[in-house]
Order: C-alpha cells, then sequence, then structure tokens
C-alpha cells in the first residue's frame, strides 16, 4: 500500500517579464532638466534611451502608472506617491536665489482677487502650488481656481 501524499498541483509558471534593452524615461524640455539627461548618459548609465517627450504633469502620472523606469517629478508629486516611486540620490534641480518661474498676472491688486476666477497653467505643478499659497497663505485671499492649456494666456 502506497502511504506516500497524493501529488500536489504543478504551480502555474510565473509570468514571464518582459525584457527591455533600455529604460523609458520621460523627458521635460525645460532647460533645467538637461544637466540630469546629460549626466546620465555621459557616465554611462543610460547609452541607449527611448525618450517620451510631454508636460510634466503627464510625465509624473506616466511614471506613476509604470508606463515609465524614471522621470523627473516636482517634489509635490514625488511626495503624493513615495510608496510607489525611487528618488534618485544625489541628484535634484534646484536653486541658490530667486526664480521667475512663478509669475502672477493681474490688473488689479492681489488682495481683490478673493472669489474671483484666477487661471493656473497646465505646464509646471510647482509654479500652480506656489501661487496657490502666495495667494491664500500670504495675501489671504480665497479666489476660485481653474486649470487652462499654456495657449490660452497667449
Amino acid at each position: 500500500m502506497d502511504h506516500s501524499a497524493p501529488d500536489a498541483p504543478t504551480p502555474a509558471p510565473a509570468p514571464r517579464r518582459e525584457h527591455r534593452s533600455r529604460p523609458r524615461v520621460g523627458h521635460i524640455q525645460f532647460l533645467n532638466c538637461l544637466p540630469l539627461y546629460w549626466g546620465l548618459a555621459r557616465t554611462g548609465t543610460l547609452l541607449d534611451l527611448e525618450l517620451s517627450k510631454d508636460t510634466p504633469e503627464k510625465l509624473s502620472e506616466a511614471l506613476v502608472r509604470g508606463d515609465l523606469d524614471i522621470a523627473p517629478v516636482t517634489l509635490v508629486e514625488y511626495l503624493r506617491h513615495s510608496d510607489d516611486l525611487v528618488a534618485l540620490p544625489d541628484i535634484a534641480v534646484g536653486c541658490d536665489g530667486p526664480v521667475m518661474s512663478c509669475v502672477i498676472v493681474s490688473q488689479g491688486p492681489l488682495e481683490k482677487l478673493d472669489g474671483a476666477r484666477v487661471a493656473l497653467g497646465s505646464t509646471s505643478r510647482t509654479s500652480v502650488r506656489l501661487a496657490q499659497l502666495l495667494l491664500t497663505e500670504r495675501i489671504g485671499v480665497r479666489p476660485e481656481f481653474f486649470t487652462c492649456p499654456r495657449t490660452w494666456a497667449r
């Protein structure tokens, strides 16, 4: 009489991972990101790039979705998804002084924008957040913000 355990079912094979020879890198056509791409390519880390050019907002969404392997994202976006993203150490786009990336244009004093409709650009999430903070926290007004494409203001 055979007392051995019955044969266990054969486990299903693990799903095959797609082999990619090059990382999917998100590329923002902003001059301040050029040193990042140049540095990665120069060190040999990225010899053969598959660049995805898009807006910062769309790149962030694609990175979080897993459609990209590497992309520049704002600190705010990284913090929103810090459980799913890894920040590369010792790399950043920064400034050691004033910048003009956040410009607020108004026909009147900013103090009179309480309840007014205020258009926010769609290119830079950092600029959008800075404008919101400046108006609400510094100026003390609560406008009705809405997002519009870059071409709207031209």
